[in-house]
């Protein structure tokens, strides 16, 4: 996962609607989950990431990165009836 809000933009929801979006865009497309880079100052981001996904791991990469696995609770209602679905599998 990877956006950016422009700084005077910031703190208006748009982050978190994005990644509302990009969720929808991935489960339609049959992905688990997401992997994100975030920097460690970039404390809003790493509030909207655990606000959304209060069950991600998180961990320092480096002095210069954090990165969240998130994996989707649960398949989307229109797929679970799939008996054909093969889910994508990320691999991180």
């Amino acid at each position: 996962v990877a956006f950016v809000v422009r700084e005077d933009f910031q703190h208006l929801g748009i982050g978190s609607y994005l990644l509302k979006i990009l969720e929808k865009i991935a489960r339609e497309n049959r992905y688990v989950g997401f992997s994100a880079s975030v920097l460690p100052e970039n404390k809003a981001m790493q509030k909207v990431f655990l606000q959304h996904y209060p069950d991600a791991t998180f961990f320092n990469v480096n002095e210069n990165e954090i990165k969240f696995l998130i994996n989707f609770e649960s398949p989307p209602d229109e797929l679970e009836s799939d008996k054909e679905c093969t889910w994508k599998k990320l691999i991180f």
